[in-house]
């Protein structure tokens, strides 16, 4: 367990940048339709607040897992495949945190924009 500012603050958008499209993606979901149904209340904030703490906590061993899965999967690679293979999987993507921000300020001004 480890402290990770940045995932608390920006916790969909870091999983993302980190191209876990996966968990930043269902966070976001996950996130919005809980602000849906609380109508945006005080604890329901609060909530997603915990949530976002909690989920931060563990975002290091989370990420780590990650690169140790990519590394034994590019392990077992040939070797002509493997460079493509980090340039893939490893770093960040901008691009998909620039969309996943820009999606986010859509989806939730739609939402709240509604009701």
């Amino acid at each position: 367990v480890s402290w990770n500012g940045i995932a608390f603050l920006f916790t969909p958008f870091w999983f993302i940048s980190r191209k876990m499209y996966g968990i930043g993606v269902g966070i976001f979901i996950g996130a919005l339709l809980f602000s849906v149904v609380t109508s945006q209340s005080l604890a329901g904030t609060v909530i997603i607040g915990v949530a976002y703490l909690v989920i931060s906590l563990f975002a290091n061993n989370i990420y780590m897992k990650q690169i140790e899965k990519n590394i034994n999967k590019q392990a077992n690679l040939p070797i002509e495949l493997q460079e493509g293979f980090v340039k893939k999987n490893g770093g960040i993507d901008k691009r998909s945190l620039i969309i996943s921000i820009v999606a986010y300020v859509v989806v939730y001004a739609m939402a709240f924009s509604m009701g």
